[in-house]
């Protein structure tokens, strides 16, 4: 074995990886007003409407074979319409491109085949298996339930405790309390979606890696999850953390040649350590030019570790570093295959 899988379909692993990071994109309009359809005006709170309103803003004309939008009504959750309001409207991106179907965009592994003969917008939307809350727009497919336990293995990191519903506030809780004047940039949001889209109908996959990344500005001031106390977390962290685990989940089938289950995730996921002696490079010198040439260097050769690990070879994304190391979630491989395979990297 070797990493010429990865590389051949270093567009395909790009694209999973994107559409793992908008799979919570409508998270971010939950402030968003609505009338129900006896005139009365509430939130558009998750979990009933964060995937019908991920669903609109990426334009897409269906769930489930059910129409998003009936008589100018929003699809949520539970299989009912509620008033869509023209705040929503104006933020929706203009390409049709997340209706199409993995086959007709892009050069997809033998090994997925058979799991994407479906469109963007199902793999993408439906990654919740909860019943009882989403009623029909659940993950039913192996493919969609790969995203599912990829998104539920983040939640229960970042969030232990009680899934219970208490009260909402989509406000994000820091070590300094809640930020109450949270500036949501929705039309920056919409400029770079209509960026991502216009990639993806190039089939510039490479270009949606990096676009992918200039949402991190606007939602790290967003939470991922409304429920206290778990809304600690940045939309941000856990959509970048979501799609970490489900890259190094397609890498990990690429080398192997063979489709896990989803339960098997977190046992094939494995830290990829890259260590050096940065703090005695760095203060083994006496003049404050010299460090700070030394500094440029180390940030330098960190930039291009990353560049290495996540975009020439993409096994997996940088998830944690300190002075001395370099942290990736990769493919878990035993000692043999560890050997052969990561002997390029070294190179």
């Amino acid at each position: 074995m070797n990493f010429g899988e990865i590389e051949k379909h270093r567009n395909f692993i790009f694209f999973m990886e994107l559409l793992a990071f908008l799979h919570d994109i409508g998270k971010y309009y939950e402030e968003v007003k609505a009338i129900n359809r006896k005139g009365h005006q509430y939130k558009t709170y998750s979990p009933n409407y964060h995937i019908p309103i991920g669903a609109f803003i990426l334009n897409l004309k269906k769930l489930k074979n059910k129409q998003l939008i009936q008589k100018d009504r929003l699809l949520n959750a539970r299989g009912k319409y509620v008033v869509l309001i023209d705040t929503l409207k104006s933020f929706q991106i203009s390409s049709d491109v997340f209706n199409e179907k993995f086959l007709s965009l892009l050069s997809v592994p033998s090994i997925w085949q058979s799991l994407l003969d479906i469109s963007i917008s199902e793999f993408a939307m439906y990654h919740h298996e909860n019943k009882k809350i989403y009623k029909f727009l659940v993950a039913e497919n192996h493919i969609e339930k790969l995203l599912s336990k990829a998104d539920y293995l983040d939640s229960a990191e970042d969030r232990e405790g009680s899934r219970k519903v208490t009260a909402y506030r989509a406000k994000l809780h820091t070590p300094f309390g809640l930020l109450e004047n949270t500036q949501y940039e929705l039309k920056e949001q919409k400029n770079i979606l209509n960026e991502i889209a216009q990639c993806i109908q190039d089939k510039n996959f490479e270009k949606g890696f990096y676009l992918a990344r200039k949402l991190k500005g606007i939602w790290s001031n967003a939470p991922a999850d409304t429920r206290p106390p778990f809304n600690d977390t940045t939309l941000w962290n856990h959509a970048y953390m979501v799609s970490s685990i489900f890259k190094a989940t397609v890498a990990y089938t690429l080398l192997k040649k063979e489709i896990i289950k989803p339960e098997k995730i977190a046992d094939n996921l494995a830290i990829l350590s890259v260590q050096s002696p940065n703090r005695d490079f760095l203060t083994g010198v006496n003049r404050l030019p010299d460090y700070n040439g030394r500094w440029e260097i180390f940030n330098e050769l960190r930039k291009e570790i990353c560049e290495l690990i996540e975009f020439n070879i993409p096994l997996g994304n940088h998830v944690y570093k300190d002075i001395n190391g370099q942290y990736f979630l990769i493919p878990n491989l035993s000692n043999e295959e560890f050997k052969e395979h990561y002997k390029k990297l070294y190179e």
